[in-house]
């Protein structure tokens, strides 16, 4: 990977620090905070308006492939056995999408951990925006829906917004009081804001982080990460161990879609066709536009090009041949 010139002016700024030099903190914070004892949990009754469960939220920041769903999936497994201990029903959520997961919250769900996987963010590539507004409703109301969801059973919620883009996430979700860098970000502005939000030692050891990882591919040390908890700062190093055992993984999903785009892409089919034809079988299967056309932007990953306007209308199509 190389850098360019932006990235290189800012990590000037930065005098780097060996990572293997730091004094790591004990993760026993950060357990504090997600790991609410049971005395405090308390039932809401069922139909009342004054909801009793407890929710935490984290932030989880880092370029493609520096380990954040595995750091999201080694919280929601202290956060598993601590629960499951107390003889509490535990289940986490893995998805792309945030209505996906709230979705999957079922009757029973006493301690629920939901991992967003690509949080929802306003700024789009090529310049494109969208607002957040389909997400921030449901983010309000996260408490009354999931213990309604659950039955009137759900005690406890941890919430984990994974994302690539810090500064573009809608501020509701920015502002989660534990945020956790696993590597700086390869854009000025998103780069910034992390020089704001850490002390000048921690950001030596993020640079040391983002350059081994991402640049000389040390895989070992995506087992660090350097947190904000209120005033506390640290750098703290967790391997991973396991999955949470009760794991729903609605990533699948997108896998599916991604796998039969390739087998029909071995068609004659140009790649504007597939798409669209893609697009007209989600509209006809009542799909949102919004829901398809985040799955569909996942095909320029795999080199697939299409006009968004005539993909637009297909899923349109296909929307009054299902009505």
């Amino acid at each position: 990977m190389s850098i360019s010139k932006d990235i290189l002016y800012y990590f000037d700024k930065i005098r780097k620090k060996p990572v293997e030099k730091a004094k790591t903190s004990s993760i026993s914070y950060i357990k504090e905070y997600l790991l609410v004892e049971p005395s405090k949990l308390k039932k809401t009754p069922p139909g009342s308006d004054i909801v009793h469960l407890r929710l935490t939220t984290g932030v989880i920041v880092g370029h493609m492939g520096s380990g954040k769903t595995t750091l999201a999936l080694t919280l929601a497994k202290y956060i598993e056995d601590y629960y499951t201990k107390k003889g509490y029903n535990v289940k986490t959520i893995l998805s792309i999408d945030f209505l996906s997961a709230l979705n999957t919250i079922e009757k029973g769900d006493e301690i629920i951990i939901l991992i967003i996987d690509d949080a929802p963010t306003k700024y789009l590539a090529g310049g494109r925006q969208r607002s957040d507004e389909e997400y921030l409703r449901p983010y309000y109301l996260i408490r009354h829906l999931a213990v309604r969801k659950s039955n009137w059973e759900a005690l406890y919620c941890a919430l984990f917004f994974n994302t690539q883009r810090y500064m573009s996430l809608d501020i509701n979700f920015r502002n989660a009081p534990l945020k956790m860098f696993k590597t700086l970000l390869f854009d000025p502005h998103e780069f910034g804001d992390a020089r704001q939000l850490f002390l000048s030692d921690y950001l030596g050891y993020l640079k040391d982080l983002t350059i081994k990882i991402l640049i000389k591919h040390l895989d070992s040390y995506k087992s660090y990460f350097i947190y904000k908890l209120g005033n506390l700062q640290g750098i703290v190093k967790v391997p991973f161990t396991a999955k949470p055992r009760n794991l729903i993984n609605l990533r699948d999903e997108r896998e599916f879609v991604l796998d039969n785009v390739m087998e029909q892409a071995k068609t004659s089919l140009k790649d504007s066709d597939l798409v669209c034809e893609i697009a007209k079988r989600m509209g006809r299967a009542g799909w949102t536009w919004t829901k398809a056309r985040k799955f569909i932007k996942k095909l320029r990953e795999a080199g697939i090009k299409y006009t968004e306007q005539r993909v637009y209308e297909c899923w349109k199509k296909g929307r009054e041949e299902m009505g």
